[in-house]
């Protein structure tokens, strides 16, 4: 019999009090202004669609909380509308969420970007967009350079764009340079951009972010959004917007710019992946129904969608980040939290010595320490504000590396977590993790994980024992995702059949088709 123990992966103890990044906990908060994170040479080759195109500075604001102390601070950098035709980083919007998330603990920061381009160019308007993602890389890269100086955590940085600068931050996290548009490379009177992380400054790091928020944003194709770009989304639209399609078409209705599709093409494309995202239609609402117009307040101020998406947005980051999302006492304290893997299982196992106000208890895994998914549900043991000793059990762990935390529920709609139990079992030949979405409409998604490159076969059945689809896949060794076509066929229940190259191993899943 093999027994494991489970390490932890954050500090052992929830703490009572959290609010950092939650509340306004710093009264006051220091501007720097004009800080260069990079520079943009002028295109020098004769080109009309970029005849403004000059030597040009990057600058942004920053703002950090006034007399913060400590030493891994988490990062919003904005980046402001405006078409890539005008905005800057002064923009009232920009500087107002900078000046907010400040109060919060976060160092944030206002980018200026390269801006211009030739509205009867579809090329020009590809070419603006790819300079707005290699400056939104260069702003990145220099807070991944600078993280000492400015006492940062490079692995909690975070994009935030609206409108064009909506654009940048998805193109940000999901365009890769095999995505770029072919206008961007060097033609006939067309001077090439370069790749997306080579421009603005030389600091060799990566541009991935821990998460990216698009407020009214769209891409040229979602199809470049793909399982292997694993950064999570929160998207705001307006099915109403004029400027920025909601569904699909032309920015600013001109056919003479290029062709995009908007946040619920985004969210769709997304629902197809293992990408956590979250999206927020309103129906009817124009562009920046929080209440500017290019960035700036109109009369009356901010509306109330803007207190609503920065309340959102707070939740996003803070659950991407695992800590509290309530500030003020949490509904336990965790005395110990741990787990031992034996017979093909994993035993969770945790103390709490004080229950105050607990409504339940969640019990959550996942692959990747990122997006998690309930296991079980536990009502409170506690009594009188007393501790209690439970366990959970995972009867079908995943191959390899996984992780479990817990999510404790109080009464007041309110909830926190608690550190992360990160596991390794034996690898499995292979095993299905995922399936989704349940009732099937469409397409049926699977998500496999494989110790090693294999082929599997794979036939549907209806419940009459009659087989409608046969296939073969090849796995390679990790996850893999997997989309069945359940278009064409009829409504009713069905019978997924795999089987791995040597016929051996079955596994049945019971579909339902809507």
């Amino acid at each position: 019999m093999r027994s494991l123990l489970i390490i932890f992966v954050l500090p052992l103890f929830v703490k009572a009090q959290n609010c950092r990044y939650n509340e306004r906990i710093f009264p006051s908060v220091d501007k720097t202004s004009n800080i260069s994170y990079g520079n943009a040479p002028a295109i020098t080759s004769f080109y009309i669609s970029e005849a403004t195109t000059f030597n040009q500075t990057l600058l942004l604001d920053l703002f950090q909380p006034t007399g913060d102390t400590a030493t891994r601070r988490a990062v919003i950098i904005f980046a402001h509308s405006g078409g890539f035709i005008n905005g800057t980083k002064d923009n009232e919007d920009m500087q107002a969420l900078c000046d907010s998330f400040a109060h919060r603990g976060y160092v944030t920061a206002s980018l200026d970007y390269r801006l211009n381009f030739n509205l009867l160019s579809s090329s020009s308007s590809e070419r603006a967009v790819w300079r707005g993602i290699q400056d939104a890389s260069a702003a990145v890269r220099f807070f991944k350079q600078n993280a000492s100086l400015y006492r940062l955590d490079t692995n909690k940085i975070f994009f935030w764009g609206s409108s064009a600068g909506a654009f940048m931050s998805v193109g940000l996290a999901y365009m890769d340079n095999a995505e770029r548009p072919a206008s961007t490379y060097s033609a006939f009177l067309q001077p090439d951009l370069g790749c997306k992380d080579c421009t603005g400054n030389a600091y060799a790091h990566s541009s991935t972010v821990k998460g990216i928020i698009s407020c009214w944003g769209a891409t040229k194709d979602t199809a470049w959004i793909q399982n292997n770009n694993n950064i999570p989304s929160l998207l705001f639209h307006g099915s109403g917007d004029g400027t920025v399609p909601f569904t699909e078409g032309y920015p600013f209705g001109l056919p003479t710019i290029t062709y995009v599709r908007g946040s619920q093409q985004l969210n769709e494309q997304l629902n197809r992946t293992s990408v956590y995202h979250e999206f927020y239609p309103e129906t009817g609402l124009g562009h920046e129904y929080w209440g500017t117009s290019n960035g700036t307040f109109i009369a009356g101020g901010p509306t109330p969608y803007y207190a609503s998406i920065i309340s959102k947005a707070r939740l996003f980051m803070l659950g991407r980040m695992g800590a509290p999302v309530s500030c003020g006492p949490l509904p336990i304290v965790l005395a110990d939290f741990k787990g031992t893997y034996k017979d093909e299982r994993i035993d969770l196992q945790w103390i709490t010595s004080t229950e105050n106000n607990l409504k339940e208890i969640v019990v959550e895994r996942s692959l990747d320490a990122v997006n998690f998914e309930s296991l079980s549900v536990l009502a409170p043991a506690g009594y009188n504000g007393s501790g209690a000793g439970y366990q959970s059990i995972d009867p079908r762990p995943f191959s390899g590396t996984s992780f479990y935390r817990l999510r404790f529920n109080d009464r007041d709609g309110r909830f926190t977590y608690s550190p992360i139990l990160k596991l390794s079992t034996p690898e499995k030949e292979w095993l299905i993790t995922r399936t989704y979405p349940v009732p099937v409409h469409d397409r049926l998604n699977l998500q496999i994980q494989s110790g090693k490159g294999r082929r599997i076969g794979l036939a549907i059945y209806d419940m009459a024992g009659r087989q409608w689809k046969t296939s073969s896949y090849d796995l390679s060794s990790g996850l893999n995702n997997l989309q069945l076509p359940f278009i064409d066929m009829p409504s009713g229940v069905y019978l997924v059949r795999l089987t791995d190259e040597l016929g051996k191993k079955p596994s049945l899943i019971r579909i339902v088709k809507e």
